[in-house]
C-alpha cells in the first residue's frame, strides 16, 4: 500500500465530486453546495489521515504528508470553484473542514503517542 499514492486517488476523487456540484444546472443553493462540498472534502481528509496512520509511520511524516495532501486538495479546489457564484461561502466552509481536519490529525497522533504508555502500563500489571 503506497499511502500517498492512495492520497492522490483521493484527492482525484474529491475534485471530480466538486466539479459535478458545481457544474449542475440548476446549481445547488448556497447553503447545499457548502454542505455538498464540506462533505467530500470530509471523506477525503478522513480517508487521507487514515491512509497515512500506519504503524511504522513517524509523526513528522504524517503530519507533513497529511499538510501536503491538505495543500494540493485546496489548490485544486479553488481552481474548481474559481467560476462559481458562491465560492465565497463555499470556500470559508471547506477553511472551516480544513480546521476540523487539523484537528482530528492532533487526536491521531496524540493517541499514537499514548499508545506505547498505555501498552507499557498494562503490561506491568
Amino acid at each position: 500500500m503506497n499511502p500517498v499514492r492512495n492520497s492522490s486517488v483521493a484527492c482525484d476523487s474529491l475534485i471530480e465530486q466538486v466539479r459535478a456540484l458545481v457544474s449542475r444546472d440548476p446549481l445547488p443553493s448556497p447553503e447545499s453546495l457548502t454542505e455538498l462540498t464540506g462533505q467530500a472534502f470530509e471523506q477525503f481528509a478522513d480517508r487521507l489521515l487514515s491512509d497515512l496512520n500506519t504503524g511504522e509511520a513517524s509523526e513528522a511524516w504524517i503530519r507533513r504528508e497529511f499538510a501536503d495532501g491538505l495543500d494540493v486538495a485546496g489548490a485544486a479546489l479553488r481552481q474548481v470553484l474559481a467560476e462559481c457564484r458562491y465560492r465565497h461561502s463555499v470556500s470559508q466552509g471547506l477553511q472551516r473542514k480544513m480546521f476540523e481536519a487539523e484537528t482530528r490529525l492532533r487526536a491521531v497522533l496524540k493517541a499514537r503517542r499514548l499508545q506505547p504508555k498505555a501498552a507499557s502500563r498494562a503490561a506491568a500489571s
